[in-house]
């Protein structure tokens, strides 16, 4: 640090107090992380299930990339309240068939 400064500018950041601040020192103070109490029981969150039928199985990630649209459309119609991570939980299954008769996409909403 020393080498880096001028002196001048070097005396005056010891005088504020500013150098002193800057070196590593362990922290016998706080810890970290603070935890958090409770205020409330937590509420129970509404379980949205989508099963994928198909006698060939997508990829997972196309299978879930179409379904921004319609957990969107279920908040819209008012079947669920919200769509964030606190109101619902989302399950998502992919079965295999063996008929194109069977095929198809089902979603199941359980509320709690």
């Amino acid at each position: 640090m020393k080498k880096d400064l001028c002196a001048a500018h070097y005396s005056r950041l010891r005088r504020t107090g500013w150098v002193d601040g800057l070196t590593n020192k362990p922290d016998k103070g706080r810890p970290l992380v603070r935890r958090l109490r409770r205020t409330r029981e937590s509420v129970a969150r509404i379980i949205v299930r989508i099963t994928d039928r198909r006698v060939r199985p997508c990829d997972p990630d196309r299978f879930a990339g179409g379904l921004h649209t319609l957990i969107d459309g279920l908040r819209k119609s008012k079947l669920i309240p919200e769509d964030n991570p606190f109101a619902i939980r989302l399950e998502l299954e992919a079965e295999e068939v063996s008929r194109r008769k069977e095929e198809g996409t089902f979603i199941e909403i359980i509320y709690p």
